[in-house]
């Protein structure tokens, strides 16, 4: 309503964004400093206080946060950057350090850091709206580390009417009891997971996942949500059930592209699982992750997965599919992939009443190639001379006179182009120790 009483619905568009500049123009910034010397002595005050347009500005230090509420269009920020100010919740209880407002919240250089080692303490959550969303949250070059949930989203919990965009975070060790160690996107009811017309959606671009743990989604789990997945670092990260990395279920719609799945682990799916869910996926790397089933993904219940231009190396698993494993009426269709190096089981694997359709993919050196499932018309079989690490490649490049870099009929197979000169050393080299992967990223 506005101050005649006339409600807002009614006014024309050129007056609301009249009323909505107009409320801008007053905007001011509330700073907080550690030795309680801004212009409030808490970063919960300075919240509590700002209003849309303002933005809360965080000098250096370390400062406890309990429940603070991250009004629409306001930004909450760091003056010197995520390496020197933290936020941290030391409670016994599980409460978030911040809630956010529906729209144009910006949170943005910060550590989000649990204190008890014990406890639970978690670091964002945006809760639903009753109205859409005009315009998302961005939450943006944070740390989020030692963060642990009871239930949903260690680092950090999107559910119900929402649209976030996460981007240029670090997680270390965020913990989740139910779903999503580092972020969970979704909506549920009574500690279930419930189909929920996509009704929630994030943007998860550029950020990097370090040992986090999950019972399904080691880094990410979705629900019932779109997300968009997109140029990420996977390493290291666990599921006690299904997906080391990244786990969809109940109607999840999953766009994955340009990632890096590195030696993360579960019983199903070491880098991603999926079921009851759509989920398109190209130029990824999955490396070395580690599975019972499905070293690299699964394609599970009801699921449809397509799979192009992506690179499989070194992925294991000790009951079936290596580097995928397609099972439970799941739909798979795999296109100009490179499965190489798969260890234990086959690289490929269909089992039960699966649809698998597969073409241009090169399969070589692996424990097998095929179980259960036909092989695609224009499949190949030849070494796909990747660049050592000598020649400055560690991502799986490939050497210039490689089959892969634009094979007959098919192009360019697996997720890199050329990075090094033909002969630039042997095949299939890649760095020793996750130690070394992490420190790529950091």
């Amino acid at each position: 309503m506005t101050r005649l009483g006339t409600p807002a619905r009614l006014l024309g568009p050129a007056i609301l964004i009249l009323m909505l500049a107009a409320t801008y123009a007053m905007a001011r910034t509330w700073t907080v400093r550690a030795d309680r010397s801004g212009d409030v002595p808490t970063v919960k005050a300075a919240l509590d206080s700002a209003r849309a347009g303002d933005t809360v500005l965080v000098y250096p230090g370390q400062y406890e946060v309990i429940g603070g509420g991250v009004r629409d269009y306001v930004t909450l920020v760091s003056w010197g950057g995520r390496d020197v100010t933290t936020l941290y919740n030391d409670t016994e209880y599980q409460t978030p350090i911040i809630y956010l407002g529906c729209n144009g919240v910006v949170v943005e250089g910060f550590c989000f850091k649990g204190m008890r080692p014990t406890g639970f303490s978690q670091g964002i959550v945006c809760y639903g709206c009753d109205h859409p969303t005009q315009e998302p949250d961005r939450i943006i070059s944070n740390r989020l580390v030692n963060l642990m949930s009871e239930d949903w989203g260690g680092g950090i919990c999107v559910y119900e009417p929402r649209s976030v965009v996460i981007a240029d975070n670090i997680f270390e060790k965020c913990v989740s009891y139910e779903a999503g160690g580092a972020i969970f996107c979704g909506q549920y009811d009574a500690g279930e997971a419930i189909f929920c017309d996509q009704q929630a959606s994030a943007v998860i671009q550029g950020n990097q996942f370090f040992d986090c743990e999950s019972q399904f989604g080691g880094a990410i789990g979705c629900t019932g949500a779109s997300a968009e997945i997109t140029d990420n670092a996977f390493v290291g990260n666990r599921s006690w059930k299904h997906g080391g990395a990244v786990w969809g279920n109940f109607g999840a719609s999953l766009d994955v592209e340009g990632n890096t799945f590195s030696g993360n682990q579960a019983p199903s799916g070491g880098g991603l699982l999926v079921q009851r869910s759509s989920c398109g996926m190209s130029y990824n790397v999955f490396d070395g992750n580690q599975a019972d089933f499905g070293g690299g993904i699964v394609a599970g219940l009801d699921s449809h997965v397509t799979c192009e231009l992506s690179t499989f190396y070194g992925n294991s698993a000790t009951e079936g599919g290596a580097g995928i494993y397609v099972t439970d009426s799941g739909v798979l269709e795999a296109r100009s992939c490179i499965l190489t190096a798969c260890a234990e089981r086959s690289a490929i694997e269909c089992v039960g009443t699966v649809i698998s359709t597969l073409d241009c993919n090169d399969l070589w050196g692996n424990w097998g190639d095929y179980a259960g499932c036909t092989p695609g018309p224009m499949d190949f079989h030849e070494d796909p001379l990747v660049c050592s690490v000598a020649a400055g490649a560690h991502c799986l490049r490939l050497q210039d006179c490689s089959p892969c870099v634009a094979h007959a009929g098919c192009g360019q197979v697996g997720a890199y182009g050329i990075g090094c000169n033909c002969g630039g050393g042997p095949s299939l080299v890649v760095p020793a120790t996750w130690g070394a992967i992490k420190s790529m990223y950091k």
